[in-house]
């Protein structure tokens, strides 16, 4: 059983997810409208997820600098990230994966 956190803005998209999830037999936690990529950061470092899927290109969020703030804490560093949306180009995601992320 993994403890995942879940980054999205749409609640119908979160809903999804965490559905899914939880019919998987993880625990699971969902953010939603983030101000700010500390807020998320401090929430990883605190409940230790096993891993976080979020959307990149959230309106209230950085998804290049959250991802690179992520990967740059020692404290969440290995959490493996994975991010997805319909709106990733090529160029997008390769961006991401160098950063270290899963597209």
């Amino acid at each position: 059983m993994a403890k995942v956190l879940v980054v999205e803005e749409n609640p119908s998209v979160v809903t999804s997810i965490l559905v899914q999830l939880k019919l998987a037999g993880h625990l699971a936690r969902a953010m939603e409208n983030l101000q700010a990529a500390e807020t998320l950061i401090n929430e990883a470092r605190v409940d230790r997820f096993d891993a976080i899927i979020y959307n990149p290109l959230l309106s209230s969020l950085d998804g290049y600098a959250l991802l690179s703030d992520l990967k740059n804490h020692e404290e969440t560093k290995d959490i493996p990230v994975i991010g997805y949306s319909e709106e990733l180009d090529q160029l997008s995601k390769q961006r991401f994966r160098d950063l270290g992320a899963e597209c």
